[in-house]
């Protein structure tokens, strides 16, 4: 991930494929009738692999003593954030961690798909973006369900730290700056409170000023509703450092397993990518405002 001299990396960006990736292919070879799970596996695993393939180089910091410091204590700091968050039961857990518990639960400790029958014929089955839990949920099967709370913490920090080494790549700076701005950021619903006079007082959330929307601190969203939100960072980021459109919609695919709600908020984004690399019109817009 790391060349000598700032020199460019392919690295960061294939990782973060794969991170987005593997939950699926789990899903599939896990949730699917076989004669559908296999080759769905395998046409996603192609398309896999020529996208691992043509991967962007980006921005790598040079290789030296002050890069691996950093990234120790991006590691260090990244790995505090997800044990105050909650994720994995090592700290106090806001109220949504509550249902999420119980789903990974379900997932460790029964078959795939989730079912349950009833005397009279009829039938639930876990309809739910479970993709984080996916790679926990095997090793909780495999080691139990502890081992797989633990490995949740595990992939909520590589996912993290992955975003903030695009975030890295995508401002030619390795800074824990980035990461610290991206962990304090407080949103932008204080504008909102302020405006509808909300009551502010200490332990109010500031999110439901508008009762059916929100635009919630990165910090909050891992607090709460981490499962959609991390997935969503990282395909935001992968969109953003295309070179062309021709992977857009399988990575955004990837977000309807994991963030089904913010795919519908990738959607404009990804429309615009892929028309301002289309027709240039993002340089022309900013062309323009330099003028004005």
């Amino acid at each position: 991930m790391i060349n000598k001299n700032g020199e460019t990396s392919k690295a960061a960006v294939r990782l973060s494929y794969l991170y987005i990736a593997i939950p699926f292919l789990i899903f599939a070879l896990g949730f699917m009738r076989a004669a559908i799970a296999v080759p769905v596996a395998l046409v996603t695993a192609v398309c896999l692999f020529f996208m691992i393939k043509d991967a962007p180089a980006l921005y790598s910091p040079p290789k030296e003593k002050k890069t691996y410091i950093i990234m120790a204590a991006a590691l260090i700091i990244i790995f505090i954030w997800v044990f105050f968050s909650g994720i994995g039961k090592l700290s106090f857990q806001t109220e949504d961690h509550r249902c999420r518990n119980e789903i990974f639960d379900l997932l460790v400790n029964n078959t795939w798909p989730i079912k349950y029958s009833y005397a009279d014929g009829s039938s639930l089955v876990l309809i739910y973006y479970i993709a984080f839990w996916l790679p926990a949920a095997v090793i909780g099967k495999l080691l139990g369900l502890y081992a797989g709370y633990l490995f949740q913490v595990v992939w909520a920090v590589i996912g993290i730290y992955l975003f903030f080494m695009l975030a890295s790549a995508i401002n030619k700076k390795f800074s824990l700056t980035i990461l610290l701005i991206f962990i304090f950021f407080s949103g932008l619903d204080i504008i909102g409170a302020v405006y509808n006079r909300m009551d502010l007082k200490i332990g109010e959330h500031l999110e439901w000023w508008t009762y059916f929307a929100q635009f919630s601190s990165f910090t909050t969203q891992l607090y709460w509703v981490f499962n959609q939100s991390l997935p969503a960072w990282i395909i935001t980021a992968l969109l953003y450092v295309q070179k062309n459109n021709k992977y857009l919609v399988f990575i955004v695919s990837f977000s309807l397993l994991a963030s089904t709600l913010p795919f519908i908020g990738l959607i404009p984004f990804a429309a615009y990518f892929a028309l301002s690399r289309k027709y240039d019109c993002g340089k022309g817009l900013l062309n323009r405002a330099k003028a004005f």
